[in-house]
C-alpha cells in the first residue's frame, strides 16, 4: 500500500540527514580525522556537526516507522498525519539549526524541536497502541 505522507516526510528528513552528514565527511577528509571527535578543543564546529547529525539519527528513524505504521493502519486521517509530519520536519530543522549555530538560532528552537519531537513520537505511539487494542 502506498504511503505518500511517510514518503514525503522521509524524503525531506533523508535530505536533512544527508545535509548534516556531508560536511562531517568533508571536514574529516580535509582535516585528517578518521573517526571520533578530537578532544583537543580545536574542532568546535565539527563537534556541533557530529552532534546535530547524531541527534537526528537517534530520533528520525523511529518517527518515520511510527508515521508509516499510522498511515498503513489508517490510525489517523492522512491530513492529520501530513500535519504531524510537516511539523516534525520543521521542528527537526530548527533543532539542528540551533545545535549548529547557537549564536544565530535561539535556544527556544532547540527546545521546541526536542519537546515537539518527543510529543510526536509519544503521540503516534499512543495512537498505535489504541488502534491495536481495538483490534484485539
Amino acid at each position: 500500500m502506498p504511503l505518500p505522507v511517510t514518503a514525503g516526510t522521509a524524503g525531506y528528513l533523508g535530505t536533512l540527514l544527508a545535509g548534516l552528514a556531508t560536511p562531517i565527511g568533508l571536514y574529516r577528509l580535509f582535516n585528517g580525522i578518521s573517526h571520533g571527535v578530537p578532544a583537543d578543543g580545536k574542532h568546535d564546529m565539527f563537534e556541533r556537526l557530529v552532534r546535530a547529525h547524531g541527534n537526528a539519527t537517534e530520533y528520525v528513524p523511529i518517527f518515520l516507522i511510527l508515521l508509516a505504521a499510522c498511515e498503513d493502519t489508517k490510525a489517523l486521517p492522512q491530513s492529520r498525519l501530513a500535519m504531524i509530519g510537516t511539523t516534525y520536519c520543521v521542528l527537526r530543522t530548527l533543532h539542528s539549526a540551533n545545535i549548529l549555530r547557537p549564536d544565530v538560532v535561539p535556544k527556544i528552537c532547540r527546545m521546541a524541536g526536542f519537546v515537539g519531537g518527543i510529543a510526536a513520537i509519544a503521540g503516534l505511539s499512543g495512537v498505535l497502541l489504541l488502534k491495536a487494542s481495538q483490534r484485539a
